[in-house]
């Protein structure tokens, strides 16, 4: 099998996903083709993640392969009569929200409150 018809093969394959919205066409594209714990690594641009501690560079996801799968299968889909750009932030917006997805969101509100909660009670030893 050449690239090219492995690249149609996969894209037929996402172009079926189910979706009555482009935000949930968006999401079982990317969920079937990237695990969240790899969409957590990419951001649209691939630019410094200034959230959090470590301030990591996360890797461009518009510049990839994976990406143009994407929006080929999302392009083909006629209830969406819609252009790059727009599927470009959904996308991006999808990402966005990766550490939020899988419990992540909990995990930061559980680590908060233990964090503020340690704050409290070293204020009051002190």
């Amino acid at each position: 099998m050449s690239d090219k018809d492995f690249k149609e093969l996969l894209v037929r394959r996402l172009e079926v996903l189910g979706g009555s919205s482009l935000k949930i066409a968006v999401k079982s594209v990317m969920d079937t083709i990237l695990t969240n714990s790899l969409q957590q690594k990419f951001n649209w641009e691939g630019k410094t993640c200034w959230r959090t501690k470590e301030n990591f560079t996360k890797k461009g996801f518009k510049s990839t392969k994976v990406c143009q799968l994407v929006f080929s299968a999302l392009l083909r889909k006629p209830q969406f009569s819609t252009d790059e750009n727009v599927i470009g932030a959904s996308i991006m917006k999808y990402l966005r929200s990766s550490s939020d997805r899988c419990g992540g969101r909990a995990r930061r509100s559980r680590k908060q409150a233990d964090d503020s909660s340690h704050s409290v009670t070293s204020a009051e030893s002190g």
